[in-house]
Order: structure tokens, then sequence, then C-alpha cells
């Protein structure tokens, strides 16, 4: 039961879920291809400085920031058109009453009692996943760190024996092993969901809890007009 609450929040009272996850395909490959070319001017403006490197590499993260805002306020008009206010703005606020509102029509089937099991469930979840991320964190930094170090030695040392200008003056490799970076962060998400894993049942306890006070206000509110 749990972890079907769980997966219910994660999928529906959620903004990655809800907003994130619907955004159009052209979108994320604009992002993915700005960030791309941030690394592209980056990569350049760490090894040649230069002005106009450094300007676009601001610009590729600028255009990054504001097709991202976009592409949300987008899902956001197609999903919760009431939220939408303007193509890079919404409200944040309604957005959060919609989750609550979703929230209580899912838990209202449960009396107190069983709200307060579920939360101490979720509570113990949360603590189990936090342990579970320190030892993953410790066995990360365990084997991938000497595997890093000796990635890095072996990098300079081909570095200061080859022609620096020949070999990354050319845009189309730096492109190229920029969206060879963007591919390692996309199969990285199964690992960052390790990370968040903590902090998502933490958020999705106190998303609850600020459900079951609001909805004992309102009770409260009903029972003194009724007593009027």
């Amino acid at each position: 039961m749990i972890d079907e609450l769980f997966k219910y929040y994660k999928v529906n009272l959620t903004f990655r879920g809800t907003v994130f996850k619907k955004i159009d395909w052209y979108y994320k490959l604009l992002c993915f291809m700005f960030i791309a070319l941030f690394l592209v001017f980056w990569g350049r403006l760490f090894l040649y400085k230069g002005v106009w490197n450094a300007i676009l590499s601001f610009v590729m993260i600028a255009l990054f920031v504001f097709i991202a805002r976009i592409a949300q306020a987008k899902s956001i008009k197609k999903n919760y058109r009431e939220h939408w206010k303007s193509f890079v703005n919404w409200s944040h606020k309604g957005l959060k009453e919609t989750y609550l509102n979703n929230l209580d029509s899912k838990i209202k089937q449960y009396n107190e009692s069983k709200l307060d099991m579920i939360q101490e469930l979720i509570s113990q979840k949360s603590k189990d996943a936090k342990r579970t991320q320190l030892i993953f964190i410790s066995a990360f930094i365990v084997l991938f760190g000497p595997l890093w170090a000796s990635f890095i030695d072996s990098y300079v040392e081909i570095v200061s024996q080859t022609d620096i200008e020949s070999l990354l003056s050319n845009y189309g490799l730096l492109l190229f092993l920029a969206v060879l970076f963007s591919i390692a962060v996309i199969l990285t998400e199964g690992v960052l969901n390790i990370f968040s894993l903590h902090l998502r049942w933490s958020e999705f306890n106190e998303l609850i809890k600020e459900c079951r006070i609001i909805s004992l206000d309102e009770d409260k509110a009903i029972a003194k007009k009724g007593v009027k």
C-alpha cells in the first residue's frame, strides 16, 4: 500500500511527474543542444581564454534556462491551464493546491489512525533510503575514485604529448564529446534517483501532513458553522 501511494505521489503530486516528464521532446532536445554547446565554448574558454568563448558560454546557459522555462510553462498550459499565467510564468501556489486536493481525494478513504501508521511507515522508508544513500556514496567513492584518478592521469599524459590546438580546435570533436557527456548524464538518472529517494520520501510525508492539517481546519470551520 505504501509503495502504491508513493508511486501515485511521484506521478501525480510532483513537479517532475506532472510537468517535467510531459515536456515535448523537441524542447528537451533543444535544452541538451544548448548544454552541449555550452560545454564546447566552456572547454575552449578553459583552454584558450578569449572574450568570445566567455560570452558564448554565458549565452548558451542563458538560452538553456530560457528554453527550459518556456517548456515548463507550455507543459503547465497544456495540463493545468488554470495555473498558467504567461509563456514563462505560472502559479506555484495554484499548482501546490492541485497537488493537495488530489492527495486529499486519495487518502480520505483512510481514518486518522491509519494515516498515522502510514506516516510512520513513510518516515521509516525515508530513514532506510538515507541509510542506503550513505552506503551507496561510500561504495561509489571507494570504487570510482581510483578509476577517475587513473583516467585523469592518462588524459593529462595524452594531452601533454599532443598538440592541443589541433586536438581541440575542432568544434565537431568538442560537440561530439559534449553529446557523449549528455548521454552519460541521462544514464545516471538511476543513480540520481538513489540520491534523491530519501528527500522524496520526506517531501511526501510533509505533503500528507500539510494535507491533513488543511482537512482538519476545514472540518473545524464546517463544525463551527453548524453550531451557529
